[in-house]
């Protein structure tokens, strides 16, 4: 079901459609709401990037694993609002409850913990390269940043756009 809590953010909609980053809002999205926005950064990103032009391509898809397994664990009412460089954002329209801020900030836990698990797994499988991105992987780390307040919702072309003097963080 759609409001089921255990729904993946890859699952299908009720029509049989994977939700893509950018997709529509339904019908009743707010143009103002209440909202919770949260975003992943990984540290060092630019360093561990700059300093391994030469392994470019193993440095980026270690980031993107590392996100990968953050969105993995994204549950509604989160929704996946963008990917940017080392940083993923996703939103919640917000009911107010106690109950809704507990939800988020424990998927937040999770999706650290999965950051975590998926970089010791890497550092195992980079063993085998001599790269210096994949001798660095270890050497990166996560923060999340949890944010709320008010924010306008608009939609330009096929992204989904939040905007506000509350969402300047």
């Amino acid at each position: 079901p759609a409001n089921d809590r255990s729904t993946r953010p890859d699952d299908p909609e009720p029509d049989g459609r994977r939700p893509e980053v950018g997709d529509e809002p339904p019908a009743d999205f707010p143009g103002q709401a209440g909202s919770r926005w949260e975003t992943y950064d990984i540290s060092g990103y630019t360093r561990f990037i700059k300093f391994h032009k030469i392994s470019l391509i193993h440095a980026e898809r270690i980031v993107d694993e590392l996100l990968e397994s953050v969105i993995a664990e994204a549950r509604p009412p989160l929704v996946l609002q963008e990917v940017e460089g080392d940083a993923v954002y996703f939103y919640a329209i917000s009911d107010g409850s106690r109950e809704m801020a507990r939800e988020i900030s424990d998927q937040v836990k999770r999706g650290l913990a999965a950051f975590k698990e998926r970089e010791a797994e890497l550092i195992s499988e980079c063993s085998i390269c001599l790269c210096e991105a994949c001798n660095t992987v270890g050497r990166l780390t996560m923060k999340a940043v949890l944010h709320h307040g008010e924010a306008v919702f608009t939609h330009i072309r096929q992204f989904n756009k939040l905007s506000g003097e509350d969402v300047i963080l």
